[in-house]
């Protein structure tokens, strides 16, 4: 059974395809999405609801038939706890070594998550490689919705820091989504309202999304097979630290790995005082012996 709670892309249609004899039960105020022109994925049932009381009516529902200490589900926990913990570990470990030069973003990923501590909000844009993080609050990470376009990521930082000052928020996002922010009016405001904000920006310099995409449709095509694929590239790089300095801000390049934690530190120093502060990052991206 895949229950799908109000998603309007719930999975990618041939890469993940659905299990025979699966059934699809969908929940949402529209659980068909009836707005969008041309949709199509199947389910048997559909429960028009708001999300929240129907997942307290179906644990309910389920608690009544004693699901929870049911035998399939302690057959399911026994084979998948240890399979889910040891690919928790392949992840985390993914991030030990910086890869060479420039440095993975899983290197990248954990040394961020390392400073920053538990009690910091993430907000990410396409910057991280999320399987390396470790998060432990409820607040902990915010990433973008269905319904967000690039760019999101910097101004709902913003918005999060101005609603609680004191706390630690990192807006990390990839280089091209960076410049869909409108960088120039984000570091305005934040310069406007003292809000000390860290950017990190994953300088990979290229614009990822166009270029997965175009591989996942063509994955032998003329696109993946040219040096540089077309209407991608992001070079030459632009000086993103020279941004936020316009606005009274500190900036850094960071491209060796063993810079990374000393970079950040100050930063965060920095921050902790009311100003704002950015990493441009240089590191490589997935599948880069591709490009």
């Amino acid at each position: 059974v895949v229950v799908v709670l109000n998603t309007m892309v719930p999975w990618m249609p041939g890469a993940m395809p659905l299990q025979a004899g699966a059934k699809v039960i969908e929940i949402g105020p529209d659980p068909k999405f009836s707005d969008i022109p041309v949709r199509s994925f199947p389910a048997d049932v559909s429960i028009l609801s708001s999300v929240a009381p129907a997942i307290e009516l179906l644990g309910g529902a389920l608690d009544h038939v004693g699901y929870a200490d049911s035998d399939a589900v302690a057959s399911r926990r026994r084979l998948l706890g240890p399979e889910l913990a040891e690919r928790r570990a392949r992840e985390r470990s993914a991030g030990d070594e910086p890869g060479g030069l420039p440095m993975t973003p899983e290197f990248m990923t954990r040394v961020i998550n390392d400073v920053v501590g538990p009690d910091a909000t993430i907000v990410n844009e396409l910057g991280l490689a999320t399987g390396v993080l470790e998060l432990t609050n409820w607040d902990s990470f915010y990433g973008p919705t269905i319904s967000a376009g690039l760019g999101w990521g910097v101004p709902a930082a913003l918005g999060m820091k101005l609603a609680r000052r004191d706390k630690t928020v990192v807006a990390c996002t990839g280089d091209g989504s960076y410049v869909f922010a409108n960088p120039a009016a984000c570091h305005h405001a934040a310069a406007s309202l003292g809000l000390g904000l860290l950017t990190v920006v994953a300088d990979n310099r290229v614009w990822n999304a166009v270029r997965r995409s175009t591989i996942a449709v063509y994955p032998e095509g003329h696109a993946r097979a040219s040096g540089t694929m077309p209407l991608s590239s992001l070079e030459p790089a632009p000086d993103y630290p020279r941004i936020v300095e316009a606005y009274g801000g500190h900036g850094e390049h960071v491209a060796e790995p063993e810079e990374l934690r000393p970079a950040l530190e100050r930063a965060l120093e920095i921050t902790a005082g009311g100003r704002q502060a950015l990493l441009s990052v240089h590191c490589s991206y997935p599948d880069a012996a591709h490009h």
